[in-house]
């Protein structure tokens, strides 16, 4: 009797010490969605379709369909759907020793954002997480293996975008920003970023609305949202808590927020979109 066939491939490769935090998908409205927050972690953001942009330290970018960016874990990033071409994409979110090295075998090494071959595979993985959240998040194991499976589809035939429409912005900007950021539970107004910067109202309106296309008081309306959410969705603290940190005072005027522009309560908006 013949021998039967044996298949094997050797291997002694080191696993990358990496926690995954979250995994999701997003479809964004045009009526200026911002995201803002500095994160604990490391986020990869792949873009189904429409477009958005994305606000470096150092550049802006315009990220479209088939296009992934980086955010590394405490870095400053402000993004946003574009008005008329909302973007729709999914993410994963990690930290851990190997954070860097991962990101950079992706594609990430010569720049924040890369061109992805097949977004279709990535998001198929997401849903899959996404479907059977329940099953995946008592498994860790699995759930690391398909979002490594994930991070690997991303990185093949991937290759750095150099957006030719990306500018550096107006450093003015670009502290207004960081000042709203240090200063959103003092709370930050219009006319305290203003006398920060040494500038009238009426210039600080001039540069928000030509570099960002937003009022001022509504990038700290939504900043002070995208805080909100994001701490909502990672921590456990009291909403009373999270309300005074963001600037809105009351964990009922941050109710009323919510309600207004996500159609749901604190509450619920924590609930549906606890991390993993």
């Amino acid at each position: 009797m013949a021998d039967p066939l044996k298949l094997s491939v050797d291997a002694d490769l080191p696993l990358p010490d990496l926690r995954i935090v979250s995994v999701g998908y997003e479809r964004r409205t045009g009526d200026f969605d911002l995201s803002s927050p500095t994160r604990g972690y490391a986020i990869v953001h792949v873009v189904v379709s429409g477009t958005g942009h994305v606000v470096y330290a150092d550049r802006q970018l315009t990220i479209g369909a088939g296009h992934a960016f980086l955010i590394r874990e405490g870095e400053r990033v402000l993004y946003y759907a574009d008005p008329k071409d909302p973007w729709v994409y999914c993410w994963l979110a990690f930290r851990g020793p190997d954070s860097d090295d991962v990101a950079r075998r992706i594609g990430f090494a010569d720049g924040p954002a890369i061109q992805v071959d097949d977004t279709d595979e990535v998001l198929k993985i997401v849903s899959r997480i996404l479907k059977e959240r329940r099953i995946v998040s008592r498994r860790p194991l699995l759930l690391q293996g398909l979002c490594m499976e994930a991070l690997s589809m991303i990185g093949e035939g991937s290759h750095a975008m150099f957006d030719a429409s990306g500018r550096s912005g107006t450093p003015l900007v670009r502290e207004a920003i960081n000042y709203i950021d240090a200063h959103l539970g003092d709370p930050a107004t219009v006319q305290s970023v203003a006398d920060h910067l040494f500038i009238s109202l009426e210039y600080l309106y001039k540069l928000f609305l030509r570099d960002l296309g937003v009022t001022p008081s509504a990038f700290i309306a939504r900043t002070r949202l995208s805080q909100a959410q994001e701490r909502l969705g990672r921590e456990t603290t009291s909403l009373g808590e999270i309300a005074l940190a963001c600037g809105y005072g009351t964990a009922y005027a941050m109710s009323k927020a919510f309600s207004r522009h996500t159609g749901m309560s604190p509450s619920r908006w924590r609930k549906l979109h606890r991390s993993i």
